[in-house]
């Protein structure tokens, strides 16, 4: 009879294991779709009026609809946006794998260099709006302009430069970030949730800031599909459609996973959640303590105590200087 209702717990457990892996990926595929639209929707609307703006006349450019159909004909329009579309996806998939499964702290898994890499690059894309958004400035005011930066092969390697520059350092900010949330106690889910949301808030802060050059821009140029702020716009909305999701999903998968993670070993990952564990401080499996102690571990910023002195009964957080009795 035991034997038997095991059994059926087994099976019930791999049944809801395996309706929640399909609503998973039905939720993936539904928003990648829901992207992949959009993208096909701007995509020729944004081509279009950075083709037909023609200075204080038409600074939003002009509705050609014989020109959208055109390039709705190109196979080079199609293969550069399908292109795009699955550099996103790419882009997501790398940022978000590590937490694609739930794991103990001290189970391997899925290593965080990938996502630092991916987050990297997302504030390459930042920086390098920022470089256009300044050489808008100088295409505004060509006077200012010093005459070197009129060789377009300096100017070349000088943005391969910053952008080089740019992606070395934000990887190493990066991952000392990641390194240290990890150490205070957050979850990958946690840390991976917080760089996507910076980046993402970072997208929106130099959208408001380079709009009013690409105003000025329009207005003054018949050309504006080699302005900065052109470019800039577009690596822009690039990275907030990378991010975006992960900003808003990663949060989300972080509270759905804390019921998980708090029925587990941290050491081996052992289901504890339907044993009897009142008074139990250890792990029946590895011999692990699995519920930390009040101090060790802050109960503010979640600082790993373990080392730390106590003194007369209180021990100070030295990150944060709570007091835990």
């Amino acid at each position: 009879m035991h034997a038997r209702n095991t059994v059926g717990a087994s099976e019930r457990n791999i049944s809801d294991a395996s309706v929640h892996i399909l609503s998973k990926w039905k939720l993936i595929a539904w928003y990648w779709a829901s992207q992949a639209a959009l993208v096909l929707l701007v995509a020729p609307l944004w081509l279009m009026q950075g083709e037909s703006v023609r200075g204080p006349e038409q600074p939003l450019g002009q509705w050609k609809w014989d020109w959208v159909l055109r390039v709705l004909s190109s196979w080079e329009y199609w293969g550069s946006v399908l292109g795009v579309i699955a550099t996103l996806m790419v882009l997501q998939s790398v940022l978000v794998w590590p937490v694609r499964r739930p794991r103990a702290r001290n189970r391997k898994g899925v290593p965080l260099w990938a996502s630092v890499g991916a987050g990297a690059l997302l504030g390459t894309m930042l920086a390098a709006a920022i470089f256009f958004g300044l050489g808008t400035i100088l295409q505004i005011n060509e006077e200012i302009r010093p005459r070197w930066l009129r060789d377009s092969n300096l100017m070349g390697w000088v943005f391969a430069a910053w952008c080089s520059g740019s992606f070395v350092a934000g990887s190493v900010l990066m991952y000392g970030f990641c390194l240290k949330r990890l150490r205070f106690g957050d979850r990958h889910e946690q840390v991976l949730a917080k760089v996507a949301a910076t980046l993402f808030k970072g997208t929106l802060v130099e959208a408001v800031a380079i709009l009013p050059l690409d105003v000025m821009f329009r207005r003054k140029s018949d050309c504006y599909c080699f302005a900065g702020t052109f470019w800039a716009f577009t690596l822009l909305i690039g990275a907030g459609l990378v991010t975006i999701g992960p900003a808003i999903f990663l949060p989300v998968l972080a509270r759905r996973r804390k019921e998980w993670y708090g029925s587990r070993c941290d050491c081996c990952g052992y289901d504890m959640s339907g044993l009897d564990l009142r008074g139990v401080e250890r792990c029946p499996e590895c011999g692990a303590g699995w519920r930390r102690e009040a101090r060790e571990v802050c109960t503010r910023c979640g600082y790993d105590l373990r080392g730390i002195p106590t003194v007369d009964g209180v021990t100070r957080c030295p990150e944060c200087g709570e007091e835990i009795r």
